[in-house]
């Protein structure tokens, strides 16, 4: 009787990466937005309701509600324990990992957070029915949570040997991906004797590619944005964090796009990064300076781990015209 009312969730008897928040859930929990824009797009906010404090007010008291009597946040709405944990790294100036469903998506479906230590995962739900939270354990851990998460867990195969070239783009160039899906070999030599590397690992990955029946690649996003101050939004209902670096930090800034062929063992990477002859201001109009904010790259890896190249996001090379942003990176 009655099997038309909405029971609601008793979310003790759940475990916590087993809860489907909700973006509105996650903005409270974090203290503002997920860096990749999983959970909450920066664009998809209602500003001007969040600046009267109507709906940061209302959102606070559904994450009460919900999740108070378990312990997972207090009266206020703040995280507790675990759940505390597994938002931390969110929200922060620290390295940040998304992936798409497919290379043609534009809405990431899962996002890796690491900050101070700590690193998270955040998952889209299976049906989009919200999202699951997970802490990524204790830094030994973090390179297996990665493959599980990004679905290379059991794919990656490493390469015959290991190679790496670095390059510039210009206007009219054709890409590499684009390369090895359309399997053009002449372009392949003509663009590995133009930008001064070898074209045999290319054309290895082109065949590999060519023979296989599916060509399942994985597309993700790297921004790491340690070492710059983000952008506070003080409304009614509070201050929260938009993961935008103010103007002056934004050349400490740097972004990578890769396309990861798992079964070929390679990876295709564009790296926003500053190089000479870009101005302080080039970020108010990016497409007048597309060429000059990037440098690409092609990695063919046969022993080194995945996870160490994907959070590894490095300046431009000196010869390619690359100016030291001031941040870490293991390779120079």
């Amino acid at each position: 009787m009655f099997s038309f009312l909405k029971r609601k969730i008793d979310y003790a008897d759940v475990p916590l990466e087993e809860i489907k928040f909700s973006g509105e859930d996650l903005f409270i929990l974090m203290g503002g937005l997920d860096t990749g824009g999983v959970a909450l797009p920066i664009d998809a906010l209602p500003w001007e309701e969040l600046e009267h404090g109507d709906w940061g007010e209302a959102w606070r008291r559904q994450v009460v509600n919900r999740y108070a009597s378990t312990g997972l946040v207090d009266e206020e709405g703040r995280p507790q324990g675990a759940l505390a944990d597994a938002v931390y790294p969110f929200a922060k100036m620290g390295m940040c990992i998304t992936a798409f469903a497919n290379p043609g998506s534009k809405d990431p479906c899962v996002e890796m957070s690491i900050y101070n230590g700590k690193a998270s995962i955040l998952k889209t739900a299976p049906g989009g029915a919200g999202f699951t939270i997970a802490s990524a354990g204790p830094e030994e851990a973090w390179a297996s949570a990665f493959a599980e998460a990004f679905d290379v867990c059991q794919r990656f195969v490493p390469a015959e040997r290991s190679w790496h070239g670095d390059y510039l783009m210009e206007p009219g160039d054709k890409g590499m991906n684009a390369l090895i899906l359309s399997g053009d070999r002449d372009a392949a030599r003509n663009m590995a004797a133009r930008k001064g590397f070898d074209v045999a690992p290319l054309m290895r990955v082109i065949e590999q590619v060519e023979t296989s029946r599916v060509v399942d690649a994985v597309k993700m996003e790297v921004f790491d944005m340690r070492g710059a101050e983000p952008t506070i939004v003080t409304m009614p209902s509070g201050s929260f964090v938009v993961p935008v670096p103010e103007n002056e930090d934004a050349v400490r800034v740097r972004m990578k796009t890769l396309t990861v062929y798992p079964e070929c063992g390679w990876i295709c990477t564009e790296t926003i990064a500053p190089r000479e002859g870009l101005p302080a201001d080039w970020r108010d109009n990016p497409e007048a300076y597309q060429y000059l904010s990037r440098f690409f790259s092609g990695d063919a890896l046969a022993a080194t781990d995945l996870f160490d190249v994907v959070t590894d996001v490095r300046d431009c090379p000196k010869e390619l015209g690359g100016v030291p942003s001031g941040q870490p990176c293991r390779t120079e």
